[in-house]
């Protein structure tokens, strides 16, 4: 039988919409597979509660196998390893899906019409990265009746759109511009709520009382010390600039990647002790959302400094790198970073990651890899053919089965082959990394003599 805090939960959201039918009655629904459950935003659950809220589903799920679960997220490695689940991923938009989007979207008519034209005529397809995803797409509007192109970085693209919506004229209204109550200008007024973002961010709270989001911004006021009236400064966000949206009694993001935005500007913007302990503090974040690669974009040196540089060390100190890579380093980084692997169809291979891995050791490879692999010419991993000839071999040899790198008898010969694919999980990727190091340092090195070159090392002249 069971009654855990989804069955408590199922309980309370069909009483909140009038369905009041007797708990006995939902619980032999369930036991007969009568239930659809979609878990929305897993990835907004607080660090700390996500291994109850992780046991709660897992114990559904198991007890009650008759029924679909569905769970919605952003980009999580952690998922990759739920055993019982299938891990689907939502395709990006097609050009007409896009039309059709932007055609449902509140936006000024004319604007629309205009911005569909040029989406049609060439917009998509250059910019089809973009595009083709939906929140991207509606925040690109914002941006479009100043600016008809798109940047090509995300960071840039996010401050055309905070900048539209501080500055935003409505042209068909004989240049009606919103009234901002706080004397700010664009540049303090981002600078408040960047530490606003920044601590509700450290919190993971996307959604405040009123009286919480005062008091936030309080803080932020005594944090970068900018003073303004805290009630006409919320009233600027919701009404003059539209960061945030009163939803009910609760305020909360225009768009919750506003605050990963915000957030990343801050750090940018702070001193560089404060910058090296905020990335520190977030580095268990930065496959989940947008900070840290956002942050590059910014400051690259920022990252490489304090994040890619001091884990690439750590990485080649702890598989016992010297001199030469061989099988063997290949074979510690593996087995530190991943706890098994898994054939999902004949020929795609994925990696799980249990509690004991080092998780951040296989974030930093990614995010290394991805952000700094122009350094070395770096352009994909191509078709990955070896890597997929692997999986079909060990998915007929095994039936399909996952292995598991700890128990597995035929571990050291999987691991062998693993080595020689071509892929993320092989000994090329060692080998890229190392080159990305060398090509990091010297980067910094040339940054530094550049510098002193510039400035020279006598004193000013009087």
């Amino acid at each position: 039988m069971f009654d855990g805090d989804l069955f408590q939960l199922i309980i309370r959201s069909l009483t909140t919409h009038k369905f009041t039918i007797d708990a006995e009655y939902v619980r032999k629904a369930i036991e007969m597979g009568h239930f659809i459950l979609f878990l929305d935003g897993y990835d907004e659950v607080a660090h700390e509660r996500r291994q109850h809220v992780r046991n709660t589903i897992h114990e559904f799920a198991k007890l009650n196998d008759k029924n679909a679960v569905i769970l919605t997220s952003r980009p999580d490695p952690e998922l990759e390893g739920w055993q019982s689940f299938s891990l689907a991923q939502v395709a990006p938009l097609s050009l007409d899906q896009a039309y059709s989007l932007v055609e449902k979207l509140p936006f000024d008519d004319k604007l629309k019409t205009r911005f569909l034209t040029d989406l049609r005529a060439d917009l998509f397809r250059k910019h089809q990265s973009f595009l083709s995803n939906p929140l991207l797409l509606s925040i690109m509007l914002l941006s479009y009746g100043q600016s008809a192109s798109i940047p090509t970085k995300l960071s840039v693209f996010y401050n055309q759109a905070y900048e539209a919506l501080f500055e935003r004229h409505d042209v068909l209204k004989n240049g009606f511009k919103r009234q901002v109550l706080s004397p700010l200008d664009i540049q303090d007024f981002a600078r408040l709520f960047s530490a606003f973002c920044l601590q509700a961010y450290d919190k993971r709270k996307l959604e405040f009382t009123h009286t919480e989001a005062l008091e936030y911004i309080e803080s932020s006021q005594n944090l970068v010390g900018i003073r303004c009236n805290k009630d006409n400064y919320l009233k600027d966000l919701i009404q003059a600039v539209c960061l945030m949206v009163q939803d009910g009694l609760q305020i909360v993001y225009a768009h919750r990647s506003f605050q990963e935005y915000f957030a990343a500007r801050f750090i940018c913007e702070a001193g560089p002790e404060v910058q090296e302990q905020l990335i520190k503090k977030y580095t268990h974040m930065v496959r989940r959302d947008s900070v840290f690669s956002m942050l590059h974009e910014m400051r690259a040196e920022i990252i490489e400094r304090y994040y890619i540089m001091p884990g690439l060390n750590r990485l080649f100190e702890l598989i016992g790198f010297k001199r030469s890579l061989g099988v063997s380093h290949h074979e510690r980084f593996i087995r530190r970073c991943f706890s098994q692997f898994r054939m999902v169809g004949p020929d795609h291979l994925i990696a799980g990651i249990e509690a004991g891995r080092d998780r951040a050791l296989a974030d930093l490879v990614s995010f290394t890899v991805h952000q700094c692999g122009h350094l070395v010419g770096w352009k994909g991993f191509g078709g990955r053919e070896r890597e997929k000839a692997l999986a079909k071999e060990w998915h007929a040899r095994i039936g399909g089965r996952e292995i598991r790198l700890d128990k597995e008898p035929y571990r050291r010969q999987f691991l062998r082959d693993l080595a020689r694919s071509d892929g993320f999980f092989s000994m090329n990727m060692l080998k890229l990394l190392l080159q990305i190091r060398s090509a990091l340092s010297e980067k910094a090195q040339l940054e530094h003599a550049t510098l002193e070159s510039i400035l020279g090392k006598g004193k000013p002249e009087q």
